[in-house]
């Protein structure tokens, strides 16, 4: 008795269902014509291709999809990737503009403060100078006053002692027993005296005649 597996039937069923067994199975086990045999082979490997086709086709316009549904996720995500991106850099860029505004308000700040710092040094300097020179000049006025009077004071000194000296030298006329001398002989408190006598001023003053005559001077 033959086994299950050379049964005709039994083949049959194998190449419908696991058609590389049963094809197997028809070579190997039956008696069946060489032709019948390339026929059947051909027909199931055509079947068996067409059946995969039809999987593969009714599984494409999902692989598609699924392809499509991915490159739109990669694409956003990089679109994605690029916002953030171009966010991150303007953000950056107005830090970086932030700060660089902060230093250079910073610096001008800095730069009027050295200027103020300067300018109020020079007015101090300016006024200190100005305030010197004016000290100065104060002094060198006084100075100069101080000088200028005593210019006046030693020339009235000399001019009174020029007028004491001519007045000494100055020749004067007086009586023997008066006590006043006369610029003149014709003064009239002399009119009642007979005898007059002359000299010089200090000669007068020596001889007891030192008031001055209110006639004649």
């Amino acid at each position: 008795m033959d086994k299950w597996y050379k049964k005709p039937l039994v083949i049959i069923l194998f190449i419908i269902f696991l058609f590389p067994i049963g094809l197997f199975l028809m070579w190997r086990y039956t008696n069946w014509h060489r032709r019948l045999k390339i026929i059947v082979s051909v027909l199931a490997i055509f079947l068996s291709g067409y059946a995969l086709g039809s999987v593969n086709t009714a599984s494409t316009p999902t692989a598609v999809s699924e392809q499509v549904a991915s490159i739109e996720v990669d694409n956003k995500a990089e679109q994605e990737e690029k916002e953030e991106a171009k966010e991150k850099e303007e953000k950056e860029a107005e830090l970086k503009a932030e700060q660089e505004a902060h230093a250079e308000q910073k610096a001008k700040e800095e730069a009027d403060r050295q200027a103020a710092e300067a300018k109020t040094k020079a007015d101090q300097e300016a006024a200190a100078a100005a305030e010197q020179q004016r000290a100065q000049e104060q002094a060198a006025a006084v100075q100069a006053a101080a000088e200028q009077q005593r210019a006046q004071e030693q020339a009235a000194a000399a001019q009174q002692q020029q007028q004491q000296s001519s007045q000494n030298e100055a020749f004067v006329y007086f009586t023997p027993n008066g006590k006043s001398y006369h610029s003149r002989t014709t003064c009239p408190t002399l009119n009642h005296s007979s005898e007059i006598l002359s000299g010089t001023l200090q000669e007068a003053i020596n001889t007891g005649h030192a008031d001055v005559c209110d006639v004649c001077w």
